[in-house]
């Protein structure tokens, strides 16, 4: 399945953006969270996370890396699970996704590891 996940953290923000290209994914999990709050303790992630390890995510479709959250380690930990479980995941604003032609990208870890220790500094 090729799905997307959307947070948005507080009530004046909105998901629309990041809900512009809904039609081109089997499934989106939608959720009004603080990404401090890591994925395995909210309600839609915490789904993800499950159909992730039962096989039926193969592509996760992000607008951003701190959509996941904003602690680095726990973002980390959260795209180790899909490399774990052979999870492509795909970053729309960096253009980047975690495998090339079914090969793990090298630059992927390199990059997201950067970005996710500045969500964490932004969110400080």
């Amino acid at each position: 399945m090729r799905v997307k996940y959307v947070r948005f953290s507080s009530v004046g923000q909105s998901a629309e953006r990041q809900l512009l290209d809904k039609a081109d994914y089997d499934k989106i999990y939608t959720e009004q969270v603080s990404g401090s709050i890591s994925m395995d303790k909210r309600d839609v992630g915490s789904t993800l996370l499950n159909d992730i390890k039962s096989g039926k995510v193969k592509e996760l479709h992000l607008e951003a890396l701190d959509r996941i959250g904003r602690d680095a380690l726990d973002v980390i930990k959260s795209l180790r699970l899909c490399e774990e479980y052979g999870v492509n995941v795909v970053i729309s604003n960096l253009g980047i996704q975690s495998k090339v032609d079914g090969k793990r990208n090298e630059m992927f870890n390199l990059v997201t590891g950067i970005v996710a220790s500045l969500a964490e500094n932004e969110r400080r």
